[in-house]
């Protein structure tokens, strides 16, 4: 990420001889118009663009739309309330917005390119350059950009023609990235139902008649419980033990609450996820514990393969509770040799997998750290392409 000293301008570094810079509110002014009725398409920034709302999946509504904001196909809006994984985009829609969004739109269309300014806002999220300016309750969650910070915020003025060529080459350019991310993505999600389906066939397998598994609830199989909260200010980048949440690896701490023998589950977030601890570690309450009473490895595999986000609840956040998961029931084999067995081809198999993952995450890291420096070098003149 690039060392910001003085977000306001010196994000920019020197900028070519011939470029100017202006603050923002010279180039861009904050629209707010009021729907006052219903009869309009609902829209959503995320980081994948400004899309239709899908009003008839889970999660949260508003009561009344009527008072959302009127956007307009080639307006700007932006998530300004959320400085870490919020977003700004061009709409391509007609439609309404959160009125907590921030809207705006170009002063003069043929002085300034708006694909151009795009990319250097896309890059404010990216290297956190508007997240320097924000303010709030905390560093983390609802981290605002107060509206006299944007508005003078210093924008890199080119002449308009190198403006819009800029924009066309990082289109041309960010394009062809997106599109190997997105294909090396789909390989890992072809990778993943590999993985299921060895799994599946190794643990459902008959290996003779006398040895078949049995259907038994997991409570037979394991204690569970919950994690405990962590401060964000106690999760740190280094430390002696990892912090994980209900996704994964969060930090560390030099505190633990679970051993290398246990196992977790996603209890909110990425509800039903399985981690097989490596360590000792700190499981927030996001993640449920899981102390097995039987081969903790053989249990792994069973917990992967029980579908438990299946388990939960349909409300605005999911979450899975342990006394759900405790009722499940799965297929188990009593045989110990047996487990011994399915965990040896398992390990083997699933770690192949693993590496061809880490390959590709790999390359999916690479590609997105040349997006980021390849739109900063073009739109500060560090790179020319007229």
């Amino acid at each position: 990420m690039i060392k910001i000293e003085n977000p306001l301008k010196a994000w920019m570094g020197d900028l070519p001889s011939e470029w100017s810079c202006r603050r923002l509110k010279y180039v861009f002014f904050i629209k707010k118009d009021i729907a006052g009725s219903e009869n309009y398409t609902v829209l959503s920034v995320t980081q994948q663009g400004i899309i239709p709302k899908d009003m008839e999946a889970k999660g949260q509504f508003a009561s009344d739309y009527s008072k959302y904001q009127l956007v307009n196909k080639g307006e700007f809006v932006m998530n300004h309330m959320d400085l870490l994984t919020g977003w700004v985009d061009i709409s391509e829609y007609d439609g309404v917005t959160s009125p907590d969004y921030r809207v705006f739109v170009l002063k003069d269309e043929e002085e300034f390119c708006a694909d151009y300014y795009k990319y250097i806002f896309q890059l404010c999220y990216k290297n956190k350059i508007f997240y320097e300016l924000g303010q709030g309750v905390s560093g983390l969650g609802r981290w605002r950009l107060p509206a006299d910070m944007f508005l003078n915020f210093e924008l890199p003025i080119p002449k308009y023609i190198e403006q819009c060529e800029i924009a066309s080459y990082l289109k041309k350019h960010i394009d062809l990235a997106d599109e190997i991310i997105q294909e090396t993505k789909k390989s890992l999600s072809e990778y993943e139902n590999w993985k299921s389906a060895k799994i599946r066939e190794c643990l459902c397998q008959f290996h003779d008649e006398d040895k078949q598994p049995v259907k038994i609830k997991l409570k037979y199989l394991l204690e569970i419980r919950s994690g405990a909260s962590k401060d964000k200010e106690q999760i740190m980048d280094e430390g002696t033990w990892p912090v994980f949440g209900g996704g994964g690896l969060i930090g560390y701490s030099d505190e633990y609450n679970c051993t290398k023998n246990n196992l977790l589950i996603g209890r909110v977030g990425s509800c039903g996820k399985v981690t097989r601890l490596k360590t000792n570690s700190w499981a927030t309450d996001n993640a449920l514990i899981v102390e097995p009473k039987v081969n903790s490895d053989y249990l792994y595999y069973i917990l992967v393969d029980a579908n438990l986000q299946e388990l939960s609840t349909a409300n605005a956040q999911p979450l899975i509770t342990g006394t759900k998961v405790k009722s499940h029931f799965v297929l188990y084999y009593e045989d110990e040799n047996i487990q011994t067995e399915i965990v040896k081809e398992l390990d083997s198999f699933c770690g192949k997998i693993n590496e061809l993952v880490k390959e590709k995450n790999k390359l999916i890291g690479d590609l997105e750290k040349y997006k980021i420096t390849l739109i900063y070098e073009l739109v500060t003149g560090k790179r020319r392409v007229v």
